[in-house]
């Protein structure tokens, strides 16, 4: 799996969202697939949005995916 900032700007405003915040985005994102892959079933509310009862599947070994 691989994630990124983003480079292609055209898609940020397709989305309603600042470029700028790229980073900020990432480590929300980040954090929402760590949170979908520990427990099960959560309800995240984000700046972004809210998800509930959600789930990821398929799971990293061991529960965590660690930065290369």
């Amino acid at each position: 799996m691989g994630a990124a900032i983003g480079d292609r700007g055209v898609e940020f405003p397709a989305y309603g969202l600042d470029r700028d915040a790229s980073g900020t985005l990432l480590r929300a994102s980040v954090a929402a697939m760590r949170r979908l892959w520990a427990d099960d079933f959560p309800t995240l509310n984000t700046p972004y949005g809210t998800l509930q009862n959600a789930g990821m599947l398929p799971r990293p070994a061991g529960g965590r995916v660690s930065p290369c």
